[in-house]
């Protein structure tokens, strides 16, 4: 049975926090969408599932949607800038061995896909927390701010506000905890536990570590800024023959990879309906122009300098498709463009009270392995499974839950986060010993690169209230 008249706040509507009300939604667990910009939308270019996912999005009811927007994966090439073949991987066995292939699309067709399963009842724009304040049973809340007054709410719409001594308004004594979420709108919304699912710049967490900053509980870790390793450009072409470009118009897509001799890293990838997706990086360390990277804004139009300058960088750069890397980003249109700083930590930190935090909130990863978005939406189904076996409000069960999650999730979060930095510098390491590793890992016998991706794609978790998923792989799953 789901809990009765839990209400769950959740900052953020990105992928893990579209994926989190998805499984609400399934879960009959009541919740509310705080997303700070002004419409849904989706930045990036192509995104990868796996088999971690994908049995969990087939549970969902959301597989047959998502297969008709994506190829499967057949296999990665690495290449250097004249194209020779460094090295291949075969990933034709996914079915076989999982029960699914890998699957590439577009991230913001994927976006959509989840975005249409949410009630838009369910959705606020321009709420963007900027306070949290947490209470405890029978506690009388202290204003957000000194200098702002709270409008407390159900997680549906603000209720009127109340006033104290000399009209001046405050919150109301709550009969059973709760947390209390201030916009930068003023509106305040309450509900039992907080979801923060806004990302790596994540103002929950923000509030969270502030307040425990303050109370001296804050580990040093998590008060230094994240590792900011590489900057990318990225974005999707448009759409080309098939029989001038014959990759395009393949049942199956590859990640094709060219590293340059500089430590510059091209991916490339065909997506369904003959465009190719595509991603320009280098690190941070050897840019020229950091500080204005640094400074550019997420979008970028066709006649940006910087746009500009990609172009000329890269006109000259061949493709294994017969194109010039600078046609397909010449031919890109502006708001298919965008730019990324990209930065990875595991923060120690992931929940205080009823507050939780959820995806790159809690441990940001290089987009190198396409891991990010996944574990987003594993986080989610974790605490979801958590949250529905719960029988009691109380702070002290929601910290045991929390940190019950967090024990389930961390070590292979972690890991992740360590294998998305191994991996890029794996791909950009300039040294002969970098080449040396490079060509030895990919062209080792197969048999050994199934067995250790046997052993990532076994853990294919799924919701413990829903009818199970089958099992049709020949490598089974840890847990069924």
């Amino acid at each position: 049975m789901p809990p009765n008249n839990l209400r769950v706040l959740i900052a953020g509507g990105g992928i893990g926090g579209l994926m989190l009300a998805i499984i609400f939604e399934a879960a009959k667990i009541d919740y509310l969408i705080l997303e700070r910009s002004a419409c849904l939308q989706s930045t990036g270019s192509a995104i990868g599932l796996n088999a971690c996912i994908l049995r969990l999005l087939e549970q969902l009811g959301l597989l047959s949607e998502i297969e008709n927007i994506a190829k499967p994966i057949g296999g990665i090439r690495l290449s250097r800038e004249d194209l020779s073949t460094v090295g291949e991987m075969d990933f034709m066995f996914g079915e076989e061995h999982y029960g699914y292939y890998g699957l590439v699309m577009s991230r913001p067709e994927l976006y959509d896909i989840l975005k249409a399963r949410v009630p838009s009842e369910k959705i606020l724009l321009q709420k963007q927390v900027i306070d949290v304040i947490e209470l405890d049973e029978d506690e009388e809340p202290s204003p957000l701010s000194p200098s702002s007054p709270t409008t407390p709410t159900s997680p549906r719409s603000p209720t009127k506000k109340s006033r104290g001594k000399g009209g001046r308004r405050r919150p109301p004594r709550t009969r059973a905890g709760g947390v209390l979420c201030r916009c930068k709108d003023g509106t305040v919304y309450r509900g039992d536990i907080l979801v923060g699912a806004d990302g790596a710049y994540s103002s929950v967490r923000d509030c969270l570590y502030d307040r425990l900053q303050r109370q001296q509980k804050l580990p040093i870790f998590d008060s230094q800024p994240l590792d900011l390793s590489y900057v990318c450009v990225l974005g999707v072409s448009q759409v080309y023959d098939s029989k001038e470009i014959p990759a395009t118009g393949k049942t199956f897509s590859g990640f094709e990879l060219i590293v340059c001799e500089d430590g510059r890293l091209i991916w490339l990838s065909p997506l369904v309906n003959n465009r190719i997706a595509w991603c320009y990086g280098q690190s941070y360390e050897s840019n020229p122009e950091k500080e204005t990277m640094a400074k550019a804004e997420r979008w970028w139009g066709s006649n940006s300098t910087v746009t500009q300058d990609l172009q000329k960088r890269v006109e000259g750069i061949p493709t294994v498709y017969g194109l010039k890397l600078g046609d397909i980003v010449g031919s890109t249109q502006p708001d298919m463009v965008s730019a990324v700083l990209l930065e990875d930590k595991t923060f120690e930190t992931w929940h205080s009270k009823r507050v939780v935090l959820i995806g790159d909130a809690c441990h940001k990863m290089l987009p190198f392995a396409g891991q990010g978005a996944v574990h987003a939406m594993l986080d989610s189904a974790c605490l979801s499974n958590l949250l529905y076996g719960m029988t009691s409000h109380r702070t002290e069960d929601f910290e045991k839950v929390f940190e019950e999650y967090r024990a389930q999730r961390s070590t292979a979060a972690s890991k992740a986060v360590y294998g998305s930095r191994c991996f890029g510098a794996f791909l950009t390491a300039p040294t002969f010993l970098g080449r040396l590793f490079r060509k030895a890992i990919l062209n080792a016998p197969a048999c050994m690169t199934r067995a250790a991706i046997d052993f990532i794609m076994r853990d294919r978790p799924q919701l413990s209230f829903l009818p199970k998923v089958p099992d049709r792989g020949c490598s089974k799953a840890w847990w069924g």
